[in-house]
């Protein structure tokens, strides 16, 4: 994945994202109590239909509970591939996210990330596209410089929904 700046230009190589990404997964969901990695026996076999007409015939590689926020999460990771499943304690759909490299970002998404903030000194990282039965798609990209750090949503146009502070 590329990290983009309108100074410095750092290339990622797919395989070394994919490891940051996944230690990062490791460590957010073993570092909180409430939330267990799981086997795949473990997860409910409703819960685990949804999820997997959701992955389109992508392989689930692991499942976590997140018994607080009341969801599971299927996470699929290839070589092509990072993708999370959220499905709610009951089987109902709640998201799917995934990982995008910039090069696979939509030209009106770059162009205002590029308009917006790169043009004016802000940094772009972890592009995702998202899927949610509440807010439907969305893209969300984290944008920081020295004294600002934010969350952006933009819809498939470019536009930004909204933008919140991380």
């Amino acid at each position: 994945m590329d990290k983009l700046s309108s100074k410095n230009i750092t290339k990622i190589k797919l395989s070394d994202f994919k490891k940051i990404i996944a230690a990062a997964v490791f460590f957010l969901y073993v570092g909180l109590e409430c939330i267990r990695a799981e086997s795949f026996q473990q997860i409910p076999a409703h819960v685990k239909s949804v999820a997997e007409a959701k992955a389109g015939g992508q392989k689930i590689s692991s499942w976590v509970t997140d018994k607080s926020r009341g969801k599971y999460i299927a996470t699929i990771l290839s070589k092509d591939l990072f993708q999370m499943i959220e499905v709610d304690l009951k089987g109902n759909w709640l998201r799917t996210s995934e990982a995008l490299q910039t090069a696979k970002v939509p030209a009106p998404i770059m162009n205002t990330i590029k308009k917006e903030f790169l043009n004016k000194g802000f940094e772009a990282d972890n592009y995702t596209l998202t899927h949610d039965h509440k807010e439907g798609t969305f893209y969300l990209v984290e944008i920081s410089s020295d004294d600002f750090d934010y969350n952006v949503h933009l819809n498939n146009q470019g536009k930004i929904l909204r933008k919140e502070n991380r």
